[in-house]
């Protein structure tokens, strides 16, 4: 599967380093162009160029909530027909604002891990974060059980 992760801070480089761990094709940006050239050096990403988005399968949205809305409007014309996540805390913000800016193709799904560490940034990814971690699934009516089952 194709996936690109938006924001390389400390779950988006944990999520880039298990995905690529087990045989996914990564890509992924970060606005710090230091983060950007240490994954792809390291080899969690393929690319931190944005417009690989528009071919992604799955679209992992790692930032804050209002950086969230801000990116999606300002990028909004490379969003298709994939499945679309967030792992921000905040849903009910989320959810409305996204599912207005986002076309009518795109399939969402939001979910926040139960997981983290009192540091942040990329230099503290951990492939092991998630191991074991319970995670909460929100359906927005604009995926079905397939897309949820990718999440999960």
């Amino acid at each position: 599967m194709k996936i690109f992760i938006v924001g390389l801070g400390l779950m988006g480089a944990s999520y880039a380093q298990k995905l690529t761990e087990v045989g996914h094709e990564v890509y992924g940006y970060d606005k710090d162009s230091l983060t950007n050239q240490k994954a792809l050096k390291e080899g969690i990403i393929k690319s931190y160029d944005l417009k690989d988005i528009v071919g992604a399968d799955l679209v992992i949205l790692a930032l804050y909530p209002t950086h969230t809305i801000d990116f999606v409007e300002k990028h909004v014309a490379y969003f298709k027909d994939q499945l679309i996540t967030d792992i921000s805390g905040t849903k009910v913000y989320l959810l409305d604002r996204l599912l207005n800016i986002l076309p009518k193709t795109v399939h969402y799904v939001s979910h926040h891990p139960m997981a983290g560490r009192e540091k942040s940034g990329y230099d503290f990814k951990d492939i092991t974060m998630f191991k074991d971690a319970n995670f909460l699934i929100i359906d927005s009516n604009h995926a079905n059980q397939e897309h949820i089952e990718v999440i999960k």
